[in-house]
């Protein structure tokens, strides 16, 4: 149990947090549910924004604990490019981080008006993350994977960087 209490510690303690804008017409709600197949004991998932494909500002924006269930939802500006950093990662023996498994760094530019889904998964060694427009029922026209380079691969309890 100690092991549980100090895994949600590590997912809210030492990083800094984006800091999202109010609710207004220039705004979009991005809802982010959490991956049925992975909402389970054990695997963690963390959404983050980048200030670009380097990753050289990374500020964690929503995560699910190994015990969380549900779904969360956050903001960004409408007409801006964002960069979203999405990360899978499974927790081992003892509550100990594992290496992480799932990272990929997504970007594209919100529209107002609009609203978005944010799913991460992984499955059959595969990572995915996608986003998709509630409005049309497709991905934006402006979305684009980026190459997760190892400056963008963090460990989840901190933030420290990797590589």
């Amino acid at each position: 149990m100690l092991a549980i209490a100090t895994l949600g510690l590590g997912l809210s303690g030492c990083e800094t947090v984006f800091v999202q804008p109010p609710e207004s017409p220039t705004t979009v709600r991005v809802d982010y549910p959490r991956d049925p197949e992975l909402g389970r004991f054990g695997t963690g998932q963390i959404v983050s924004w980048a200030n670009g494909p380097d990753c050289a500002e990374v500020l964690r924006i929503s995560s699910y604990d190994p015990m969380t269930l549900g779904a969360k939802a956050f903001r960004l500006t409408a007409g801006q490019r964002v960069h979203l950093l999405a990360e899978i990662f499974p927790v081992g023996p003892g509550g100990l981080y594992t290496n992480t498994q799932c990272v990929n760094l997504i970007s594209f530019t919100p529209e107002a008006g609009h609203n978005y889904t944010l799913l991460q998964t992984f499955r059959d060694g595969r990572c995915q993350t996608a986003v998709t427009d509630q409005t049309s029922g497709g991905p934006p026209l402006t979305v684009i994977e980026h190459p997760a380079i190892p400056a963008c691969i963090l460990t989840p309890a901190g933030y420290t960087r990797v590589g």
